[in-house]
């Protein structure tokens, strides 16, 4: 038998054998392609995890940053309120500064714990009673003895925020205080 006669007569299973390896050889070669893509897409996937998981922490802390602004702007206004109290006498319950304190006082509900919120509710209802007793008593003369109770009225109230002035700062330590600088190190 010749090499002729032998490729006639084997040609059509080599050529398959032929075919086979080399369709072998080209889906060896994609899916190792398609591995290195899938490799690269994970670590894709982690570094966008990784990315958003450091944007997570980034956003909560600028929640916590922009909560404590709102929270020191409430410290602030309570102790306005109080101060605007003492500063004025007779109390003027129109004044515009006045009224944006009180107001932005009663935002507390909005940003406080229990606790906090019912101090800033204690203080927005003394500065009241010491208002209305305080425009009450304007429409009395000297002489009437309404007067003189609705000034002691306005005196106790205007003691009573004095007291809480002294441990203002004290009583929003907690909601104010950064919790890595208050708490202890381990």
């Amino acid at each position: 038998m010749t090499w002729l006669e032998f490729f006639k007569t084997f040609a059509g299973p080599m050529a398959t054998v032929i075919a086979s390896v080399t369709a072998g050889v080209v889906v060896i070669w994609f899916g190792t392609v398609q591995a290195g893509i899938a490799r690269s897409q994970a670590a894709t996937s982690a570094a966008q995890k990784d990315i958003a998981n450091a944007q997570l922490k980034i956003a909560f802390d600028k929640l916590k940053h922009d909560l404590f602004d709102k929270r020191y702007e409430i410290y602030l206004a309570a102790k306005g309120v109080i101060e605007a109290i003492f500063n004025h006498s007779p109390v003027n319950d129109a004044d515009p500064a006045l009224k944006k304190l009180r107001l932005k006082l009663d935002e507390a509900r909005f940003f406080f714990p229990p606790d906090t919120l019912a101090f800033c509710e204690n203080i927005e209802k003394l500065v009241y009673e010491v208002l209305v007793a305080s425009r009450a008593a304007s429409g009395y003369s000297e002489d009437r003895p309404e007067r003189h109770e609705l000034r002691d009225q306005q005196a106790k109230g205007e003691i009573q925020l004095a007291r809480i002035y002294e441990e203002l700062a004290k009583r929003f330590e907690r909601d104010l205080g950064f919790e890595q600088l208050t708490k202890p190190v381990a």
